[in-house]
């Protein structure tokens, strides 16, 4: 098939005949010649044509600076006039593009009229034009057209560019990437932009050779109807901070205001961005954002010249640069191959080489030109060395915000930082470059230190009391007011007081340990302690109530004799029914470490590290019976205890009558169960400090409360000397003596030798 038949079919296929715009400009509301400059009939024309979407970045002015620039230079074409057969390519619209093609480059019988055609500008209308370019043996040069399938010279033999190619912007931000050391990244595309479907691609492709790891390769098609939300969702939960985002603008513009809102522009994020993001002006471009684009030397007198000029263009009129007052990358490309074309063909004609197909092929791919964007070499293949920009988008001083070029990569070469520094994220110095993906450190809660070494210091001086108390009962076990009060049982208590401190010991303990069998053990030695510490200081205090009731029954002081091995059985009852339920809790199911994860979170103090958050607490799968259980026992024991004590609260021998200490005491302890307990049940294990807090406070306050409130009378009596006055009391009125044999005194319950009378005379009263 020959190339005019294609044209035909592709042009028959279009949505409109072939129409040749007589105004280009109509699609920007402007009003330009089908020519630049515009003379239909103008003799001794350079003619090449040049198509190009004229509704982007102010293509038009771009193409008019350039031709001025050429046609004042003597130099170039003398006698000559260099002129521009131009159309616009509607976007890429197919139809529009081969339209174009065919306006500007070929006569009415489809023959080429122009020596060269300089564009197209998108990838899509290369890929259509080129072709059929090929087939006519149309020299082709392009400035943007970045589709690395166009290297392929078997399909677009006459296809020269002087912009890298698409899979080379992916393989510098792969040098970028790992430049920083990053080694994990997230990719996001626009599915139906072969652009950004070809970095991205390219790039997950690459990535792991360098020992990066794409965690998630996502795309997002605004029109669609993607979410933008789940989309980013998917990102924050892979935690991977750096972002490869190849969108179209019209994706680009629904995707980043969303991100914004979820905290993915942060100083903790890095994007990458393509050309479409780089010199355009548009809202949603996040402080920090790197961008992708073609080598551009910023300092050379033709850059600061063109983009001068069409600063004083916007200046004059807005209108005359289509309303862009900043001039883009893509056409600031336009204008550099503009320029390089002209140059071949002036170098061909001045060397008298005729403007044959072949040699201005040849030429193009062989002629060094110092250009825009560094100096202009091409490959053998008309390919363009692969020169990569990556410009940073800032905040200048003066709060205005800029483009700066930070890193450039020249054909293969590692990255080349500039003498411009980085600005990162929301501005974030460049020295302090953000990671690739926050670490994550599990993380135990536990109390804070500094409340675990307080709880232990209160159970400590409380432990210090009872020892003290131990002392004191030892020291005046021969005193007739510290043994009316029966001393062992005091001691007893005291022991109790002790395990409920151990209790406190081994809960401060269990943050330490990691071992499960050692947790373990911890758990259960404080269910032993705790209870047997409960029953030996509150089981003595009930034990004491009751020998003094059974002493004053009633108004008759029977002789009742009591002996301390009495007494220990009694408590030793208790005991062995703490034991053996003990052991059936423990035989049956033990306590053992729970871990609960309470999930990720970041670290308040360090926003580059999350926090795999986690408690350990005692788990058994019968606790909640058996701890029922223990509970209505135990507060069995305290109301009898309270109950007693009430009873014998009239009697007026203080050395043998603790009523009321012990009333208070079992109130005290009461209360704080009654709060303290359904309080527990609510806090969250989270609240690792607070649940530590209050459980021991419980049991150092109600322990402590026993010391202090039943002992610290006798030794306060002891010292001051008052107690000589406590051990005995004239008997309440109507109060009468009984049968020596059933009834004690006062006097023997201090000590003195027992009535003959006794019915079991070898026996120790109490």
């Amino acid at each position: 098939m020959t190339a005019s038949l294609v044209l035909c079919a592709l042009l028959a296929g279009a949505a409109t005949a072939l129409v040749c715009d007589q105004n280009p400009c109509v699609t920007v509301n402007g009003r330009c010649c089908p020519t630049y400059p515009c003379n239909a009939t103008m003799p001794n024309t350079v003619d090449v044509s040049s198509i190009f979407p004229f509704e982007l970045y102010g293509f038009p002015e771009i193409v008019r600076l350039a031709v001025d620039e050429i046609n004042s230079d003597p130099a170039m074409f003398p006698n000559q006039t260099f002129r521009v057969r131009w159309q616009s390519t509607r976007l890429g619209n197919p139809g529009a593009t081969v339209n174009a093609f065919a306006c500007t480059t070929l006569s009415p019988t489809y023959q080429p009229i122009v020596q060269l055609l300089i564009g197209p500008v998108l990838s899509a209308e290369g890929v259509q034009v080129a072709q059929i370019a090929g087939m006519m043996n149309v020299p082709v040069l392009s400035g943007t057209v970045a589709a690395t399938g166009m290297s392929d010279k078997t399909l677009y033999p006459t296809f020269s560019r002087i912009r890298s190619t698409n899979a080379y912007g992916a393989v510098s931000a792969v040098q970028f990437i790992s430049y920083y050391g990053w080694d994990q990244v997230v990719v996001i595309c626009s599915p139906t932009d072969a652009y950004s479907i070809e970095l991205a691609s390219t790039l997950v492709s690459l990535a792991p050779s360098k020992g990066i790891h794409v965690a998630l390769n996502l795309q997002f098609n605004s029109a669609g109807g993607d979410d933008p939300a789940a989309v980013l969702q998917r990102v924050v939960d892979s935690k991977v901070r750096v972002l490869f985002v190849m969108l179209t603008l019209a994706d680009w513009n629904v995707l980043v205001p969303v991100a914004a809102q979820m905290g993915l522009t942060s100083a903790s994020y890095v994007w990458i961005a393509s050309s479409y993001q780089y010199y355009v002006n548009i809202p949603n471009l996040p402080v920090g954002l790197i961008a992708i684009g073609e080598y551009l030397n910023t300092s050379s007198p033709m850059y600061k010249s063109i983009t001068a000029k069409w600063a004083d263009a916007y200046k004059a009129n807005p209108s005359n640069t289509f309303g862009v007052p900043t001039l883009g990358l893509v056409p600031i490309l336009h204008y550099n191959v503009i320029k390089f074309g002209a140059q071949v063909l002036s170098n061909l004609q001045k060397g008298g080489v005729p403007w044959t197909p072949a040699n201005i092929i040849q030429a193009i791919r062989n002629t060094t030109w110092p250009g825009i964007g560094g100096t202009v070499r091409l490959k053998s293949n008309g390919d363009s060395p692969n020169n990569v920009n990556f410009a940073n988008y800032q905040v200048l001083p003066d709060g205005t915000k800029a483009w700066a070029v930070v890193g450039t990569v020249f054909d293969g070469q590692p990255l080349r930082t500039t003498s411009a520094k980085v600005q990162w994220g929301m501005g974030r110095d460049g020295d302090n470059v953000p990671i690739a993906a926050p670490q994550t450190l599990s993380t135990r809660l536990e109390p804070s230190p500094g409340l675990t070494t307080t709880m232990v210091a209160l159970a400590s001086v409380v432990v210090v009391v009872a020892v003290l108390v131990l002392a004191f009962n030892v020291y005046y076990r021969s005193n007739p007011y510290v043994k009316m009060s029966t001393p062992a049982m005091n001691n007893v208590v005291a022991v109790g007081v002790v395990l409920c401190m151990a209790f406190v010991y081994l809960l401060a303990a269990a943050p330490t340990i990691t071992s499960p069998a050692r947790f373990a053990v911890n758990c259960n030695a404080r269910l032993v302690c705790l209870a047997l510490g409960f029953t030996l200081s509150f089981g003595s205090l009930f034990i004491k109530t009751y020998r003094v009731a059974q002493i004053f029954a009633g108004k008759v002081m029977q002789v009742v004799v009591i002996t301390l091995s009495d007494l220990f059985k009694y408590l030793f009852a208790l005991v062995a029914l703490d034991v053996v339920f003990l052991a059936v809790w423990l035989g049956m199911s033990p306590y053992a470490m729970e871990t609960i994860d309470h999930g990720t979170q970041v670290d308040p103090s360090d926003p580059d590290t999350y926090l795999d958050v986690y408690t350990v607490h005692c788990s058994s799968s019968q606790a909640g019976v058996f701890s029922t259980i223990m509970y209505a026992y135990k507060a069995v024991v305290i109301l009898i205890a309270a109950f007693t004590a009430f009873q014998t609260r009239n009697v007026s021998i203080p050395a043998l009558n603790d009523s009321r200490q012990i009333g208070l005491s079992t109130y005290i302890s009461g209360i704080v169960a009654v709060i303290v307990y359904p309080i527990a049940g609510l806090i969250d294990y989270r609240q690792a400090s607070a649940l530590f807090a209050l459980t021991s406070l419980a049991v150092i306050v109600s322990a402590g409360a026993v010391l202090l409130i039943v002992f610290v009378p006798k030794i306060k009596a002891v010292c001051d000397g008052t107690d000589k006055h406590l051990t005995s009391t004239p008997p309440p009125l109507g109060f009468r003596a009984g049968t020596p044999n059933k009834r004690t005194s006062a006097s023997q319950m201090a000590g003195a030798a027992p009535p003959k009378q006794a019915s079991n005379p070898g026996q120790t009263r109490s």
